[in-house]
């Protein structure tokens, strides 16, 4: 069952080292701006979809803004939109271009989100999509997120075409989880010692 590899994870995480935890964190943020350089080879004006914020996963937004913006690339932020059918709740996820730290706030979990008057992105005109994830299958593409659903539900909106990149410590990375006719598989996984094609990306 995923809940019961979602115990696994924490477990794992619970027994890392914190100040190794932040530097493998650091060499993946690295890697992700060398796969959007040399392997995706992306001009002028991408925009790409980043992450971060939450204590048990790399915080790409710190990490990379900086250096996104030196490179003509505009980030883009998720943030969760409200639904009124469902008395408020969040079920959906867009993304907001953010121009500069100033647009990016902490969250209600303490992610990182765009602020509200953040231009909106299409999911079809982003060059790529970063996700973050507790387990993923190199091969496969497979990943198994926290159980809400936004990642795959956002995805699904995703144009095959976009790169979608999982990214995640190379020790997350395993097969043997259990997944479901809606999970959203990735194209490419990055960690803190490289990146890899998986299968589903070789038409893309």
């Amino acid at each position: 069952m995923k809940h019961d590899f979602r115990r696994i994870f924490r477990g794992e995480l619970a027994r890392r080292d914190a100040a190794d935890l932040q530097a493998r964190w650091r060499r993946l943020a690295a890697n992700v701006l060398a796969f959007c350089r040399e392997e995706l080879a992306l001009p002028p004006g991408a925009v790409v979809a980043l992450f971060g914020g939450l204590p048990d996963e790399a915080d790409l937004w710190t990490g990379l803004h900086a250096e996104f913006r030196e490179a003509g690339w505009p980030a883009a932020l998720f943030a969760l939109r409200q639904d009124a059918e469902s008395g408020g709740a969040a079920r959906e996820m867009t993304a907001r271009v953010v121009e500069g730290p100033a647009q990016a706030l902490r969250g209600r979990f303490g992610n990182w989100e765009p602020a509200a008057d953040a231009p909106a992105v299409e999911p079809g005109t982003l060059a790529a999509v970063c996700v973050p994830g507790l387990f993923f299958c190199a091969e496969t593409g497979a990943r198994l997120g926290r159980g809400g659903g936004y990642f795959d539900r956002y995805l699904e909106r995703v144009p095959e075409h976009v790169p979608r990149v999982g990214v995640a410590l190379s020790w997350q990375l395993r097969c043997d989880f259990p997944t479901e006719a809606h999970d959203q598989a990735m194209h490419w996984v990055v960690t803190e010692e490289g990146w890899r094609a998986c299968r589903s990306c070789n038409d893309v």
